[in-house]
């Protein structure tokens, strides 16, 4: 049997009502926190709720520091990738989670026409959660 397991952690320090020059100085300053800290990212570029956002990924045995993160630059909450490809939305208030589908590979132009995705910014790959 196959042990299901959450192998990435998704996550962000812009909020919705920031600026554009905000948005990037609080992503800016949640980079430096993660190389001081020696905690290896990604850069992803996506869209959720229909709202451009940089984020960054990060290996899952980070997690207890991702979420004390999260909850330092005020997101409502994080998003969890397991082995077998599905997402969970992590709360930040209270720890909950929420299943929101699979991750699935698309085209840059399957990934325009959706309500969300995921640029993962080094490989140019695109993903959606379906």
């Amino acid at each position: 049997m196959r042990l299901i397991k959450p192998e990435y952690v998704f996550f962000s320090a812009e909020l919705s009502n920031m600026s554009s020059i905000d948005r990037v100085q609080a992503t800016q300053t949640l980079k430096d926190i993660l190389i001081k800290e020696h905690i290896e990212f990604l850069e992803v570029n996506g869209r959720y709720g229909g709202i451009n956002e940089r984020s960054l990924v990060v290996g899952m045995h980070r997690l207890p520091r991702i979420r004390e993160l999260a909850r330092q630059f005020k997101q409502d909450s994080i998003m969890l990738l397991f082995n077998d490809e599905r997402v969970s939305l992590e709360y930040t208030s209270d720890g909950h989670k929420e299943a929101i589908g699979i991750f699935k590979e698309v085209s840059k132009e399957e990934a325009n026409q959706a309500h969300a995705y995921s640029e993962i910014v080094a490989s140019k790959r695109f993903f959606i959660v379906n």
